[in-house]
């Protein structure tokens, strides 16, 4: 059911046409468009995505079931889990974006993310990511300030907008974060809408493990839910770019 888990450290580099505007083939970058195997590491103790991911016309499809737990402590904290990610570990900059639908049978009645980047010092990387997307309350995007030594989040439905990431439509999700203690940025784009956006924040989040993710986290639910994936792009930098400095 599930592809063949690869967990070696990306080495691979996006071609330039597919970078974004003002990036070049020297930055550090991944894509996939799921139509064949591509590399990645299960950010988390248990291997759920082996169980919970396939490759299907050319998307990924993920579905997590009740009991599902991902991590050592998911069954006592009420979580359920199956997320891939990319490594990017010394990075100062990243920026990943994909397309995502849910499937018609979908619901959520309780957080449901469906993509993250966090940071920390150690393994495993624990507490709320600098930056984030849901999917329950008809779509969320959320930043993270940690100048007080907790998580300050700062939220935004995508309703406001006029878009719901659980229609059953496709959407275009860009995720940005900038790694600083003071000059910190997060921003989240949605169909070319700007979302949520934080700018001189701190970003911090004790982090030189840092991960970009998709799949689906969410808080225990009593049924199945379904996401699909196109297009995932990561790229990242140890610099920031000159448009965000």
């Amino acid at each position: 059911m599930m592809f063949l888990v690869n967990r070696k450290r990306l080495v691979a580099c996006l071609a330039a046409v597919l970078l974004p505007v003002g990036f070049t083939a020297a930055d550090t970058g991944f894509y996939t468009d799921f139509s064949r195997q591509f590399p990645f590491v299960v950010p988390h103790t248990f291997n759920t995505p082996e169980q919970a991911m396939q490759r299907e016309n050319g998307v990924l499809k993920v579905t997590v079931l009740p009991g599902m737990h991902g991590a050592q402590f998911d069954a006592r904290g009420g979580k359920e889990r199956a997320e891939v990610a990319q490594n990017l570990e010394g990075a100062a900059y990243v920026r990943q974006s994909f397309r995502v639908r849910v499937t018609p049978d979908f619901q959520a009645t309780g957080r449901t993310m469906v993509a993250q980047i966090k940071a920390s010092e150690t393994k495993p990387i624990l507490g709320s990511p600098p930056v984030a997307v849901y999917l329950d309350k008809g779509g969320r995007a959320k930043c993270n300030d940690y100048s007080s030594g907790r998580p300050d989040h700062s939220t935004a439905k995508t309703a406001r907008l006029g878009v719901r990431l659980d229609d059953g439509q496709w959407h275009d999700v860009v995720m940005e974060y900038v790694l600083s203690e003071k000059q910190g940025f997060c921003r989240v784009t949605v169909d070319g809408h700007e979302v949520l956006r934080r700018e001189d924040i701190n970003t911090n989040q004790q982090g030189k493990y840092i991960f970009a993710r998709i799949g689906l986290y969410r808080d225990a639910q009593p049924y199945g839910q379904t996401v699909e994936f196109d297009d995932w792009s990561v790229v990242h930098r140890k610099d920031v770019p000159v448009a965000l400095r």
